[in-house]
């Protein structure tokens, strides 16, 4: 069963959604590999740096600035040494287990929407702070 409430205690779920409990706001760890495919090209992510919200990284061997999670919503750029850039945005979703997957779309240089996906090589751990639980059966 998947959820998508990436920065926890900020939003309460929604119907069908896990319910989950928290003090402060948690940002899920991004840090590590993402397997990636950008417009059917394969290749990795690598989030090499997180303070809350705020991420960058590498998106294949450019680097990735400007990342920001914001709820389930996830925006970064692929920045080229150029000047070229694509603008990503898109959602996170986490499954109770830590499986995390994101996708969305992107422009190349303010043009044109395409898409894209990720799946991160690893899980991502919650806090022993954070309860998460199967929403009621009707």
């Amino acid at each position: 069963m998947a959820f998508s409430l990436a920065a926890l205690g900020a939003q309460a779920p929604s119907e069908g959604e896990l319910a989950v409990t928290s003090n402060p706001v948690y940002y899920a760890d991004l840090t590590g590999e993402w397997d990636m495919v950008i417009a059917g090209h394969l290749g990795v992510m690598s989030i090499m740096r997180q303070e809350g919200s705020l991420f960058s990284g590498l998106v294949y061997t450019e680097d990735l600035v400007a990342g920001q999670l914001s709820g389930t919503n996830i925006r970064f750029v692929r920045l080229w040494a150029d000047g070229s850039q694509q603008e990503f945005s898109g959602t996170l979703d986490i499954d109770i287990e830590g499986k995390a997957a994101m996708r969305g779309t992107f422009s190349k240089n303010g043009n044109g929407s395409f898409l894209w996906v990720a799946k991160k090589k690893t899980r991502i751990a919650w806090p022993e702070s954070i309860q998460v639980t199967e929403p009621p059966h009707s």
